[in-house]
């Protein structure tokens, strides 16, 4: 793991586990169940067959090694990353063109509801880092980061308006 944001994140899902501890103590279609309730979130479920055969957990992989074939342009890299044995077969994941054209072509919402969810990706980041350092129960993140986002988004607006004023 070499992206920072990435390792805070593993960092705290699992910094309180124990060694005999399962990563996931749930079942793999519970893993499915979440990652659907995301497509629909963000609108990504029922996308054109043009532009996607559907996503799933498996698009994660290919998504990351065109991600990691685009920004790095090293193949070899990628193919270790990716625990592929030849550049053949790490060819049938890694779809560069297929990734480059994908966002833009996303409906207008769903488009809108990926950039936002990148763009509040570190604040959110941050705030659960807070959470967890504070020891507050997981089951109630949700409604502190509602309440919080809120805030900020008025506090936003409030200073913006005042600045124009």
């Amino acid at each position: 793991m070499d992206q920072p944001q990435l390792v805070k994140v593993i960092e705290i899902a699992f910094q309180h586990l124990k060694s005999f501890q399962k990563l996931r103590p749930f079942s793999g279609q519970t893993i499915r169940t979440r990652f659907s309730s995301l497509l629909k979130a963000n609108k990504l479920d029922c996308l054109p067959g043009q532009l996607s055969k559907g996503l799933d957990l498996g698009s994660l992989r290919a998504g990351g090694a065109s991600w990691l074939m685009m920004v790095s342009e090293n193949p070899d890299l990628t193919r270790r990353r990716g625990r592929w044995l030849t550049n053949k077969v790490m060819e049938i994941y890694v779809q560069e063109i297929l990734a480059v054209q994908f966002l833009p072509n996303l409906p207008a919402e769903s488009k809108w509801l990926v950039i936002s969810g990148v763009a509040i990706f570190p604040w959110v980041l941050v705030q659960a880092d807070n959470l967890c350092q504070a020891r507050i129960p997981e089951q109630i993140w949700s409604i502190v980061l509602r309440d919080a986002a809120v805030a900020t988004e008025l506090d936003g607006r409030l200073r913006k308006e005042r600045v124009e004023i």
